[in-house]
C-alpha cells in the first residue's frame, strides 16, 4: 500500500490469513478515493443498517498514487465498532489492489464488510450465502471491465445492479440467462452436459444454478424449434451460436456480438445494425430500445440539426438540403435554442459541431474562442427538454456516455448530406439512424437516453380538452388527428 493511506482516520489494515492485506475505513472517505465516494453516495442514498440481509455494495476501481485499486463502499454500520474506534463510525468502505484480488472470495468480502474486527465471527457458509442471496451489489463500468464480478462469482448473486457511467441501473444480473447458457456450452459445455442439465430439471429441491441452465437450455430450444429431446440438434445449435457471438434478449430477440474501437479503447458491444451498436453494459435495454426505435414514427419537422460548425460549406449545405430542419447557434441565440426548441415541437435532435476534449466549442478565424457547450449539458437536455439527443461530432461515441455518438471523425458536409438522404427515405426513427450510419459514420446508441418521442399525431393523444375529431390514414394504420384549442397537459 502506498504511505498516502496511513494518514486514513479511523481507517485500519485487516491482515487476513493469506498474509495479505486490505485498508479498512470507518471514516467518511478513503484517502484518494474522493470520486469513487461521492458517486457511491449517490448510488446508495444516505440511509444506512447494521442488517446484514439490508446491506448494499458499491464497487468501482480507485486509482491512487498510480496503482489501481478494487474499491467497496457500504451502506453497512457495524455496531461496535465504536467501541474500537473510539468515535463515531460511517459505513465500512475497504480498497483492496487489484493485483491481489484475484482468487476473492465472497465470504472474505463479506467478513470485511460486516465483521473486519472479528467479534461475531460469523462462520464462513453464512457469510457466503449471504452475499449471493441477500446483499445487494452494485457494479461500475470499470468494474465489471476489470472482472470484479466474475472474480466473485456474481453471475450467481441473486441482487445485482450494472450501472452506467452516471451511476444509472442499466441492467439487474451480472448475465443474462441466456449467457449463462452460451457462456456453459463455451466454457465446459458438451452434449453429455446438455443431457445431464436436461435430466435434472425439477429433480432438486431448492433447484441447482445447473436446474436453472437447463430450463434455460429448454427455452432456448423451444425458441429455435428443435425438440427438447433431440439433445444433439441443441448442442450443434449452442455452438453455432456461441461460434457466430450471436446474443439473444430474455424473448430471444436475435443480434450479434461484436468489438468496436471507440477512440483508444476496444469495446464489447451488441450490433443492431451494420453500423449501429449498443454498449453491452445496455444488454437488458437491447430489445426494449430496438422495438421502441423501430415503431417510433417521426415527422421530419420534428427533426432538428443544430449546427455549432463555423463552416460556410457546412451551412450553405444545411440551407439548401435542410431549410425547416436546422438551427445555427451563435453566441447570441444560444440561450434562445432550447426555449425555441420547445415552442417549435422538436423531438429529435442531431448536435454538429467540432469537438475538444469533453465540449463543443467553436472559434472564429482567428482560433479564438467564441463559445463552448459541454457535452455533459447537451445530454442532461434530454430530460430536461424531452427530446431524443444525438451527437455527431468527431469520435463523439467516446466522449458522451449517456447519449448516442458517432465513433470516427466526421465530416461535417458528409453527414448533413447523408442525414438529407435518409430523412427523405425512412418514416421511423430506427431506420433513420440506420439509413444515416455507414462506415464512416458507425453509431453507439444510448438506450436509456432514446425514448417514445415525437410523431405528433400521436402526442396529440395527451390533450385534455377536445373540440372535435377526424380520422385519417397515414402510412396504412388510423391515426386520429385531434382538433383542439390551446388548454393542453
Amino acid at each position: 500500500m502506498k504511505q498516502s493511506f496511513s494518514i486514513a482516520f479511523l481507517c485500519f489494515f485487516m491482515l487476513f490469513k493469506s498474509q495479505a492485506q486490505v485498508l479498512v475505513c470507518f471514516n467518511p472517505q478513503i484517502a484518494g478515493a474522493e470520486t469513487q465516494y461521492i458517486a457511491a453516495k449517490r448510488v446508495l442514498s444516505s440511509s444506512t443498517t447494521s442488517n446484514l440481509n439490508s446491506t448494499k455494495i458499491y464497487v468501482d476501481i480507485a486509482t491512487i498514487d498510480d496503482s489501481k485499486y478494487v474499491y467497496f463502499h457500504s451502506n453497512h454500520v457495524v455496531n461496535y465498532a465504536h467501541k474500537f474506534e473510539n468515535a463515531d463510525v460511517s459505513p465500512t468502505k475497504f480498497i483492496e489492489d487489484i493485483d491481489k484480488f484475484k482468487g476473492y472470495k465472497m465470504e472474505r468480502l463479506v467478513k470485511t464488510i460486516v465483521d473486519a474486527h472479528g467479534v461475531n465471527n460469523y462462520p464462513s457458509n453464512y457469510l457466503k450465502n449471504t452475499g449471493y442471496n441477500n446483499i445487494t451489489f452494485y457494479l461500475t463500468p470499470e468494474a465489471i471491465k476489470n472482472k470484479v464480478g466474475d472474480v466473485l462469482l456474481l453471475e450467481y448473486c441473486k441482487n445485482v445492479k450494472i450501472l452506467d457511467d452516471y451511476g444509472r441501473i442499466v441492467r439487474t444480473g451480472l448475465y443474462s440467462p441466456q449467457e449463462l447458457v452460451m457462456r456453459g456450452i463455451k466454457n465446459t459445455g458438451n452434449h453429455d452436459n446438455v443431457v445431464k442439465w436436461l435430466g435434472q430439471v425439477g429433480k432438486k429441491v431448492p433447484p441447482s444454478d445447473d436446474d436453472e441452465i437447463a430450463k434455460e437450455i429448454m427455452r432456448y430450444a423451444k425458441a429455435k424449434k428443435i425438440d427438447e429431446k433431440n439433445t444433439t440438434a441443441i448442442v450443434n445449435a449452442l455452438k453455432k451460436d456461441v461460434r457466430e457471438q450471436v446474443y439473444y434478449t430474455e424473448n430471444y430477440k436475435k443480434f450479434y456480438k461484436g468489438q468496436l474501437k471507440i477512440t483508444d479503447q476496444t469495446e464489447e458491444v451488441i450490433k443492431l445494425a451494420k453500423n449501429v451498436s449498443v454498449r453491452t453494459r445496455h444488454a437488458n435495454d437491447v430489445e426494449a430500445m430496438y422495438v421502441s426505435l423501430k415503431g417510433q414514427r417521426y415527422l421530419k419537422k420534428e427533426i432538428e440539426i443544430i449546427s455549432l460548425v463555423d463552416d460556410d460549406a457546412t451551412t450553405r449545405t444545411l440551407q439548401k438540403l435542410l431549410t425547416e430542419n436546422h438551427t445555427l447557434i451563435t453566441v447570441d441565440n444560444i440561450k434562445k435554442l432550447f426555449s425555441n426548441i420547445k415552442k417549435k415541437k422538436k423531438k429529435t435532435l442531431f448536435f454538429l459541431g467540432h469537438i475538444e476534449g469533453k465540449s463543443f466549442v467553436t472559434r472564429d478565424a482567428n482560433n479564438k474562442e467564441r463559445f463552448r457547450l459541454t457535452l455533459g449539458e447537451i445530454a442532461d437536455y434530454e430530460k430536461l427538454f424531452d427530446v431524443n439527443i444525438i451527437v455527431l461530432g468527431c469520435e463523439s461515441a467516446s466522449k458522451v456516455s449517456n447519449a448516442s455518438g458517432v465513433v470516427q471523425r466526421i465530416n461535417t458536409v458528409n453527414a448533413v448530406e447523408q442525414l438529407h438522404r435518409t430523412m427523405k427515405e425512412n418514416s421511423n426513427l430506427f431506420d433513420l439512424l440506420k439509413g444515416f450510419s455507414n462506415e464512416k459514420h458507425e453509431l453507439v446508441l444510448d438506450p436509456l437516453s432514446l425514448k417514445d418521442r415525437g410523431f405528433e399525431q400521436y402526442q396529440m393523444l395527451k390533450v385534455k380538452r377536445r373540440n372535435r375529431v377526424i380520422l385519417t390514414v397515414v402510412g396504412g394504420g388510423v391515426v386520429a388527428y385531434l382538433i383542439y384549442d390551446a388548454q393542453t397537459d
